[in-house]
């Protein structure tokens, strides 16, 4: 998941899966942000990370 700026810039992105496949950790997402030094502190970080809670949610990777 890619998160641009109006000009077509990669501002930063973010991943998420099932941390490891055994029972005990079946809960458990591990997930990833990368940002553009310049773009943190602006509110991108926290809107990559909402949308990748909503897909893990949808694809029933989250309790």
């Amino acid at each position: 998941m890619g998160a641009f700026d109006h000009d077509g810039t990669l501002m930063g992105f973010a991943t998420y899966g099932r941390f490891r496949e055994q029972p005990a950790f079946q809960f458990t997402v591990e997930n990833s942000i990368y940002l553009d030094a310049k773009y943190r502190g602006k509110g991108v970080g926290k809107e990559l990370m909402k949308t990748i809670i909503t897909l893990a949610e949808h694809q029933a990777i989250t309790p």
